[in-house]
Order: structure tokens, then C-alpha cells, then sequence
């Protein structure tokens, strides 16, 4: 309970200063690294230590600290620019179909009709696992999802590979790591096959931010 005030304080602020916390929250901070990433910054001769949310751009962030400093970042001067004089313009009037209006207001992502990808959608719906990006790597064998899972403090988004295959290895569980931690993530593994004691052992020692599902 503890770790998901800190998890929701974080989210929503972006950037925390460590010294402004309570010993208490500190601590917390300290506990779920995989979702506040500690910045070290050094202002006025000192070193602070700031936490970001972990999908936050650098950038961004070192704005955000600049703010809580009191930093005042120069502002961009003003270029002169010539004014327009506003002309007439006149628009064939246009009907929007329902169809139309319905497209616009409803995005949907397009449907494979791929036997796995149904298998797949299945076991996101009976969960309530929202697709934000799906990607058809080898039809009917291999899909990438980025997707957001429910959880007590709120949806988290996930990189998701659905492998189907006979025996799943170390190797496919390794690479399968390697593209989330590119993307700052925790991984779902999804397979129909059957995963080997030593994967699994492996996946337990080594992936601390990895969940495995035989479906």
C-alpha cells in the first residue's frame, strides 16, 4: 500500500526532490525502481538527488527540476512577423456520412485474420488488457503488443510477445527481455507451448520484471 502511494505520487508529478520527502516515502521511492528512475544533480556546488517517472523524457524532466530549483530557463525572443489580412473564403458544403462520423470518433486497430492473433485476443479480453500497438512479426507463430493491464495502482503498460512454438527456450526468453528493457518496460510472455524447467528457472533468476503465461 505504502510503495503504491509513492507508484501514484510519482505518476502524477513526474519529478520528486528526494530531500522533500518524508523518511517514509523515501524509502519507498527507493523500492520501485523499476517505475522512478533517481537523477543526481548537482546545483550550487551541491548534489541532490531527484526521482522521474520512468516513461518521462530527459528533457522534460530537466525542466520540471529546473522549476523546482528555481531555475529560470531564458526565453526565446520574439521574431517579428508580417500580418496577414484575413480574405473571404468560401466552402462547398459538405455531408458527412455516419459512417464517416463514426470512423472519426472510433479508431479501431485492424484484425489479423490469424487463428493465434484470435487466441491471443482472447485472453486479453477475458483479463481486461487494452492494445494500444500490435505487430505481426511471422504470421500465425509471432506478434508484439504494447498493451495496458490493470493493476492496483492504476494500468501499467507492458511490452507483450505472443510466440507460438513448440518449446519455448532461454534464448527466445532472453531476446524477448532485451526489447522491453529497450523500451523502458516490463514484458508478458505469451506462448502455446510448452516452456523448458531450465527457461523458467532462468527467467526467475535472471528477469525480475518479466511474467511468463502458458495459455
Amino acid at each position: 500500500e505504502k510503495e503504491g502511494r509513492a507508484y501514484e505520487l510519482l505518476r502524477q508529478q513526474v519529478v520528486l526532490r528526494d530531500a522533500a520527502q518524508e523518511p517514509l516515502m523515501r524509502a519507498c521511492l527507493r523500492q520501485i525502481r523499476d517505475f522512478a528512475v533517481p537523477l543526481e544533480v548537482n546545483h550550487g556546488g551541491k548534489q541532490e538527488l531527484f526521482w522521474k517517472w520512468y516513461l518521462t523524457p530527459n528533457n522534460q524532466a530537466e525542466s520540471l527540476i529546473k522549476k523546482v530549483l528555481g531555475i529560470e530557463e531564458p526565453r526565446p525572443i520574439p521574431t517579428p512577423t508580417a500580418i496577414a489580412v484575413p480574405k473571404e473564403i468560401r466552402h462547398e458544403p459538405r455531408t458527412e456520412t455516419k459512417r464517416e462520423t463514426q470512423r472519426s470518433l472510433s479508431p479501431k486497430l485492424d484484425e489479423p485474420a490469424d487463428k493465434f492473433f484470435r487466441k491471443i485476443k482472447q485472453y486479453f479480453v477475458a483479463n481486461n488488457i487494452t492494445i494500444l500497438e500490435q505487430h505481426i512479426i511471422r504470421k500465425e507463430a509471432e506478434l508484439d503488443f504494447l498493451i495496458e493491464v490493470p493493476s492496483a495502482v492504476g494500468t501499467l503498460q507492458y511490452f507483450c510477445k505472443a510466440k507460438s512454438k513448440k518449446k519455448i527456450t532461454e534464448g527466445d526468453l532472453s531476446a524477448t527481455y532485451v526489447q522491453g528493457q529497450k523500451r523502458h518496460l516490463p514484458v508478458l510472455f505469451l506462448t502455446t507451448g510448452e516452456i523448458s524447467k531450465k527457461a523458467l528457472q532462468f527467467a526467475m533468476n535472471e528477469f525480475k520484471n518479466m511474467q511468463i503465461k502458458q495459455l
